[in-house]
């Protein structure tokens, strides 16, 4: 699966319960433009969401991984393992020690939440747990909460010296350079499905109040990089940046509009939505960047593609702000001052005096400034005498075959 597939006739699509934060971060990774739904249920076309549909093929989330990336290398397939066994799954049994799985949902779906849904979910909740617990999981239920918090976070403290080791990569990557003083630092090209599943999960447990990712300096810094490069896009991302180069600048503008888009619509799911708006996810996801291609700029319709922006009233439809087609009208009578001036030149160069043109000398400068303007349409008398006349010929025609019954008649011998 490449970026490729965002231009075939069925775009790739991500349809989630809970927000599949993994799978937004692997297709960001990988350059893929994809559109994703917000469902109120935890299951849809027969899989427990999320599940990718890309074409007329539906992905469940076991296959997700290995279509979007393909063959993955043995150390980070045992980097995922690790990751899913001793951070995955230990935030997935503090959750439900905690009952936060299920007073997610509560908040989510709100007071409106239907009963029937509950033992759906609960019976989905128990068939995803049934994957976390291994032969060795079951020796999770001799120890105590605060224990399994306290080995959640030596698991981190591991994470945190492989990030340091490799320079902020998971797994040994290229060594970002150190941007000059003053300067931004770059955006970090990333392509490794393992930092996409560390990155999932820490959004899970940053989420839940399960840990506060500033203890560690380089898990902080990795999540805020890869919210601030992929998600928010306060620089083009790299995996974009390659986009524009092969794909040209047509196919790049799509890409960036489709991402923020898709970060507005992740906004909105209702796991994110119930959270704080000072929160660390939240309030990295909702600052929009200004980087924008030209095209862009000139169109102030693209706000109304921004869903949650602090000057929109809540839905693009009822976004009030105004688009590149509203033109403003003014009237001019510049070419009637000038034939009046010229009319009161004649009569003083053939001596008669006394004439003055009513409408003055007028202000040619601010004439050429409106004539400059591509927001700005200006009408004239003349032609306005004229379409008003053919209007009225109009109407007059249309009361004549009204009142007369078959219109004008001609005289024919």
């Amino acid at each position: 699966m490449s970026s490729t597939s965002s231009q075939s006739p069925y775009p790739v699509r991500l349809v989630e319960f809970r927000p599949a934060w993994t799978i937004h971060a692997l297709l960001r990774f990988k350059g893929i433009t994809y559109l994703n739904e917000n469902l109120p249920i935890p299951v849809s076309m027969s899989e427990t969401l999320p599940v990718l549909v890309d074409g007329h093929h539906v992905i469940s989330e076991q296959c997700l991984m290995s279509h979007i990336v393909g063959d993955l290398g043995s150390e980070e397939n045992e980097m995922i393992a690790w990751l899913d066994e001793r951070i995955g799954s230990l935030i997935d049994i503090i959750k439900q020690r905690r009952g936060i799985d299920m007073l997610e949902i509560g908040k989510a779906c709100g007071s409106h939440f239907p009963t029937s849904w509950e033992l759906m979910i609960k019976d989905v909740a128990k068939k995803v747990w049934s994957r976390y617990v291994r032969e060795g999981g079951n020796r999770s239920d001799e120890l105590t909460s605060d224990e399994i918090v306290l080995q959640l976070k030596d698991s981190l403290q591991s994470a945190n010296s492989k990030l340091v080791q490799n320079h902020g990569y998971l797994l040994k990557g290229n060594i970002p350079s150190d941007p000059p003083n003053g300067e931004k630092r770059a955006p970090l090209a990333r392509s490794s499905a393992a930092e996409a599943v560390l990155f999932g999960h820490l959004c899970e447990a940053i989420n839940a109040n399960i840990i506060d990712v500033a203890d560690w300096d380089a898990l902080s810094a990795f999540q805020t990089s890869v919210l601030e490069d992929y998600f928010q896009m306060a620089m083009v991302p790299p995996s974009l940046a390659k986009e524009r180069r092969h794909n040209g600048r047509e196919s790049f503008r799509l890409a960036m509009i489709e991402w923020r888009r898709s970060t507005d619509i992740l906004l909105m799911n209702p796991f994110v939505s119930q959270l704080p708006q000072d929160s660390f996810i939240v309030s990295l996801l909702q600052r929009r960047s200004r980087n924008i291609t030209p095209d862009e700029d000139r169109e102030a319709s693209w706000r109304r593609l921004m869903a949650n922006t602090s000057t929109s009233t809540g839905s693009p439809e009822r976004d009030d702000t105004s688009s590149k087609w509203v033109t403003r009208l003014r009237f001019s009578l510049q070419p009637l001052r000038r034939t009046l001036k010229q009319f009161e030149s004649f009569l003083l160069r053939n001596g008669v005096h006394g004439f003055i043109s009513p409408l003055g000398e007028g202000d040619e400068a601010e004439e050429k400034a409106a004539l400059g303007n591509s927001e700005t349409a200006t009408i004239y008398p003349g032609g306005a005498l004229f379409v008003s006349s053919i209007g009225a010929c109009f109407v007059g025609y249309a009361l004549l075959v009204g009142f007369g019954g078959s219109g004008p008649r001609i005289a024919w011998r």
